[in-house]
């Protein structure tokens, strides 16, 4: 049975498209980490324990949860690693146009 949750990636992750919301969510990472840098440099300590994430607000963290399940749902890695390799395999098989 799916979750609210899940629907809602899948929806979300359907809506943008793949490389959308790989993208989208890469951003909001980015967005994160920047923030911390930008901290670390003007106070020059970081409190135990504080990450990036600490740096973003509920609605980022919710998006970023929302995309990130989506991506973990909707891409099967290793079956795409799967089908290259099986590509790589079958075109080395093939014979070679030498005209």
């Amino acid at each position: 049975m799916q979750t609210r949750s899940e629907a809602q990636a899948i929806a979300l992750f359907n809506q943008l498209g793949r490389d959308a919301a790989v993208a989208q969510y890469n951003f909001i990472c980015e967005l994160a980490q920047r923030r911390y840098d930008d901290s670390l440099v003007k106070y020059g300590s970081m409190p135990t324990g504080f990450t990036a994430l600490n740096y973003l607000n509920s609605a980022e963290l919710q998006e970023r949860y929302i995309l990130g399940l989506g991506i973990q749902l909707c891409i099967d890695e290793q079956q795409e690693a799967r089908e290259r390799v099986l590509a790589r395999c079958l075109a080395r098989k093939r014979p070679h146009n030498c005209g």
